[in-house]
């Protein structure tokens, strides 16, 4: 019964969930904060996207408030429009961790010990 709860639980997690917008790791911190701003999605997705689609891999995930503590630095503070010409990528976690691939064929699988 747990095993059946608990599926049912994870797809309902799932289904019917519009994907997060995008933008390509190369994109500006203006580019991110105008999806931001025109989105109802609290985060924006930011993807390392190759010449090749099948290479496309997610590398973060940014917020409003991700923009705003990067602009609140002393040396964005003083010059805001140089800041926001940056790449998204300096809002990236330098330690990567929020983020877990895997393959589309993996399946969750609960084991009762």
């Amino acid at each position: 019964m747990a095993v059946s709860l608990l599926s049912h639980e994870l797809s309902d997690l799932c289904l019917g969930k519009p994907a997060l917008r995008s933008l390509s790791i190369t994109s500006t911190i203006a580019e991110a904060l105008e999806v931001l701003k025109t989105s109802d999605d609290n985060f924006v997705s930011i993807w390392n996207c190759d010449d090749d689609e099948c290479c496309s891999r997610c590398v973060g995930k940014v917020c409003i408030v991700d923009v705003i503590c990067y602009l609140c630095k002393d040396e964005n503070f003083v010059s805001p429009s140089i800041a926001l010409k940056q790449p998204v990528s300096v809002l990236l976690p330098k330690i990567p961790g929020l983020i877990i691939h895997v393959e589309p064929s993996c399946r969750y699988i609960y084991t009762h010990t």
